[in-house]
């Protein structure tokens, strides 16, 4: 599987799920995605994006960290 370049990419496909979400509350937030089966040499992936847009279009994932 491809590493995933956005959030839409990560969030549509079911290899990564959301570890942790940083400054939840600031305007730029910082999702941490983690491979959702372990294998080696795969390490989390993290992107910045606008909280308004993510809340929009996540909203159940926001609201759950």
């Amino acid at each position: 599987m491809a590493v995933p370049k956005n959030v839409k990419q990560a969030m549509e496909h079911d290899g990564y799920r959301v570890k942790k979400i940083y400054s939840k509350y600031s305007k730029q937030i910082r999702v941490d995605f983690e491979p959702r089966f372990a294998r080696s040499g795969n390490k989390h992936i993290s992107f910045w994006i606008n909280r308004d847009y993510f809340k929009r279009n996540y909203p159940k994932t926001y609201n759950r960290f």
